[in-house]
């Protein structure tokens, strides 16, 4: 048995992968020696999100299941996850992992499958408040399960334990006082922040350019942090030039941003769909949201993040039919002046936060490995 290795079964958005990467960073840290390997599949951000780091990543051919039976693409999402089985049945039989952790995702069920066949120790680690149809399918093969949404638990078989999310460790080395002073931010300036997840979202941005002279215009003390994805970066440049110089200095525009961490401590505010990983961050940061939750996402699984977090009293939910220049420019603008809101809304947003979530995890995945036969060192 390969006592130091690890599987992480990642693939798809930016919201499956970004927390297996603060799990496997972790593990790395503590464990002497671990190895990890990421696994996903072709079609997915998880080449593009893991070239900056060091894992190895191994691709299976699986595809997504359509949501309908009656579509050829069920044949072929069939056919090929069958062989990407047979793939993640040899490849676990070679490595003999001491456990294996699952975030859901058609790029997951491979994996759990093999690790099921093997048994060797499973741990799903479900982001959303409504698991996904692989997390729901197979939870009762798992030994444990990890929510980061209360509400999910009722949809899962299995022992299920509320750890919250895991994010990237540049969160816990930060705080708003040194972000912002990193930016060089003024103590009155208002931040707010514009992003769409890990693909970016063309409906935020063209709400926000709607209003986006009139928001600068009428308040001076605004900045704008805006993350438009590599999809909007030819619209953010025209729409850059055409800014007068005065408010340009004002707003700053990227298709990509790395250092996220430091644009969220620094923000007043922000606008962003709701997605899981977002979600969690913004929390730990303690960053008020205008949640816009994407219409299309499976089982509408957004909108219940965004009415968890709300309800908890840390975010505003708007829906993406209501979602225009208009909506942004009132919203912000009264928000802007309500600092007691802001303030409360800051304060849930603290209070329901898990900034322990990754370790939780990493403890729960070294309980299950050892319970597994497996003698694991501590670096």
């Amino acid at each position: 048995m390969e006592e130091r290795a690890f599987i992480m079964a990642a693939g798809g958005t930016g919201g499956h992968i970004y927390p297996a990467i603060a799990v496997a960073e972790e593990l790395s840290e503590r464990i002497e020696g671990a190895s990890i390997l990421f696994v996903g599949t072709p079609h997915g951000l998880e080449r593009e999100i893991l070239k900056g780091h060091k894992f190895e990543l191994k691709l299976l051919p699986a595809r997504p299941f359509p949501k309908t039976i009656v579509d050829l693409r069920m044949i072929l999402a069939v056919l090929s996850t069958a062989l990407a089985s047979m793939m993640a049945l040899k490849m676990l039989k070679a490595l003999k992992p001491a456990a294996v952790m699952s975030t859901g995702g058609y790029a997951s069920i491979p994996v759990i499958w093999a690790a099921h066949k093997l048994n060797r120790p499973l741990a799903i680690l479900e982001p959303n408040s409504i698991p996904g149809r692989a997390n729901r399918k197979f939870s009762q093969w798992a030994d444990v399960i990890c929510i980061a949404f209360k509400t999910a638990e009722r949809f899962l078989k299995g022992n299920a334990i509320h750890t919250g999310l895991p994010v990237r460790k540049d969160f816990k080395l930060l705080t708003r006082v040194t972000a912002r002073s990193s930016l060089g931010l003024k103590e009155d300036e208002f931040v707010l922040l514009v992003f769409g997840g890990s693909r970016g979202a063309r409906k935020l941005n063209i709400a926000l350019w709607e209003k986006l002279e009139a928001l600068l215009k009428e308040n001076e003390k605004l900045i704008i942090y805006h993350i438009c994805g590599a999809h909007s970066w030819e619209d953010a440049q025209c729409i850059l030039s055409r800014l007068p110089n005065n408010l340009r200095k004002r707003y700053f525009v990227w298709a990509y941003y790395e250092d996220m961490p430091k644009l969220i401590y620094s923000s007043d505010l922000a606008i962003t769909r709701a997605g899981a990983s977002s979600i969690a961050e913004l929390l730990i940061a303690g960053v008020p949201s205008i949640l816009v939750p994407y219409p299309y996402a499976m089982d509408d699984h957004q909108r219940y993040n965004a009415i968890e977090v709300a309800d908890a009293g840390a975010a505003i939910v708007v829906s993406d039919d209501e979602m225009c220049g208009d909506m942004v420019y009132q919203m912000v603008s009264k928000l802007m002046v309500e600092k007691d809101k802001l303030e409360a809304m800051r304060r849930a947003a603290l209070s329901i936060a898990k900034p322990n979530a990754t370790e939780t995890v990493v403890e729960v995945l070294l309980s299950i490995a050892r319970k597994g036969g497996c003698n694991l060192l501590e670096a």
